[in-house]
């Protein structure tokens, strides 16, 4: 089983991967001004000291194949007046549109979902490959402890471990990108019911707000006392509801559900990474490399195989043969001068 250190220390990592995810995974702000929107942060926050992808792949070059090569400075969403979401969803809109009326269809959500979650990737690999080099450095502390002779832990390394922890690393990372494949490139798809929940809280806030700014004050009543309800003329709530062109409503309609299924399909994505790829296959399966080095696989060595890792230096065993030799011939010579 890993220390408690080495669990906290993923944990720690992996909330802030969380927080980071959910602070600049998007790529446009969905609203004028930035902030969280409407999330609430947990657990570990950013650390301007935290070691880097560099110094952790630097003590071990031989997994500089396997892991990313560079770091990634996640920069936060664009500005809203900067970059609009809305405008990018109406040049969207207007270069798929089809024959649907007052709809759309799904292949424009996967395009600006896909734009939007462009991030993803670089966050999702450097995370992965830096828990990769979190645990092979734990790993590797943990073999030099109980193998200290460097000769031995070398053979062990280069005859029988070496090819096991590549495969388990390889097997991580192939993992993070077939789960980034299946979020960005496929069919957006969720049976969450916060998908819908979400959805309608966002379609209610936007006719609230426009409501609210076309109420006005009325009083109850003409005495002192009276009392002000913002109140809305019927006409107006008509206009309200029916003076939309259809291009208008699709492109809110898009933008609803392109923001609810944003969160969704993030929450989805951070959970399944920090438990699947890494809590999984690098720490709790039978096959992480936590797991490899076992006593069972030191009992179905051969004899050949521990001769190979445990046995004697060619040059040592040519001087324990020569010297046994000179014993036996130095021990006839005295049975001579004896006789």
């Amino acid at each position: 089983m890993p220390s408690a250190r080495l669990i906290t220390g993923i944990r720690n990592m992996n909330e802030n991967f969380a927080n980071e995810f959910c602070k600049k995974g998007r790529k446009r702000s969905i609203s004028a001004v930035w902030s969280d929107e409407g999330e609430t942060l947990h657990g570990a926050t950013e650390n301007a000291n935290a070691i880097t992808l560099e110094e952790l792949v630097e003590p071990y070059p031989e997994l500089r194949d396997i892991v990313v090569s560079e770091e990634y400075k996640c920069p936060k969403p664009t500005a809203f007046d900067t970059d609009s979401i809305v405008e990018n969803i109406d040049q969207t809109f207007r270069r798929n549109r089809g024959p649907e009326l007052g709809t759309f269809s799904g292949t424009i959500l996967a395009i600006t979902f896909k734009e939007q979650s462009e991030k993803w990737e670089p966050l999702d690999l450097v995370h992965v490959s830096k828990a990769v080099l979190i645990v092979h450095d734990y790993a590797h502390r943990i073999l030099t402890h109980i193998c200290p002779d460097e000769a031995m832990r070398t053979q062990l390394w280069e005859t029988l471990l070496g090819e096991k922890f590549h495969d388990a690393y390889v097997h991580a990372l192939e993992d993070a990108r077939l789960l980034l494949h299946i979020e960005r490139s496929g069919t957006p798809s969720t049976y969450n019911h916060y998908f819908n929940s979400e959805l309608q809280k966002r379609r209610n806030d936007r006719s609230s707000k426009a409501l609210k700014e076309q109420a006005m004050a009325l009083y109850t009543s003409n005495q002192k006392d009276a009392q002000a309800v913002q109140s809305v003329a019927i006409s107006t709530l008509k206009n309200l509801i029916t003076d939309k062109d259809n291009v208008q409503q699709v492109r809110e309609d898009i933008l609803d559900i392109l923001v609810s299924y944003y969160k969704v399909a993030r929450k989805r994505f951070v959970d399944i990474i920090c438990m699947q790829v890494i809590g999984y296959f690098l720490l709790e399966s039978e096959n992480s490399p936590l797991r490899i080095f076992t006593p069972e696989l030191v009992m179905e060595l051969s004899d050949e195989q521990l001769e190979i890792i445990a046995g004697e230096r060619p040059e040592t065993k040519e001087l324990r043969d020569r010297l046994e030799a000179e014993i036996k011939n130095l021990e006839k010579a005295l049975k001579i001068l004896q006789g």
